[in-house]
């Protein structure tokens, strides 16, 4: 027997949440686009910090600019990681619900 569980892993890998991951993270590199667009950032550089959003907390802050031997952006990382994963969850739940085509319900207790 193995320490880890991995049926309970492999049982994740549903349809529902492969295409969740996929969505959420073509919408984060899809923002970071057009914010390098605009301000005329380092492509590289903004795309390691960005990279760094869809890792485990702070590991990633630390693993993406190791691996990339840009030791120097790891305070940037830890400083855009909080508001970068808050707009990315916003926003693709805002895509969802516009590819939906439903209206959204007034929370209990609201008039609209």
């Amino acid at each position: 027997m193995s320490m880890t569980p991995c049926d309970k892993l492999v049982a994740s890998f549903t349809l529902a949440n492969l295409i969740t991951i996929v969505s959420t993270v073509w919408n984060m590199m899809v923002q970071v686009l057009f914010v390098v667009l605009r301000l005329g950032m380092y492509p590289s550089e903004t795309a390691i910090v960005n990279a760094s959003h869809s890792c485990q907390g702070g590991t990633g802050d630390v693993a993406f600019p190791t691996a990339a031997t840009r030791m120097a952006l790891i305070p940037f990382a830890h400083y855009a990681t909080p508001p970068g994963r808050a707009l990315t969850v916003t926003g693709t739940l805002v895509v969802m619900r516009w590819r939906s085509g439903r209206r959204a319900s007034a929370p209990c207790g609201w008039r609209r």
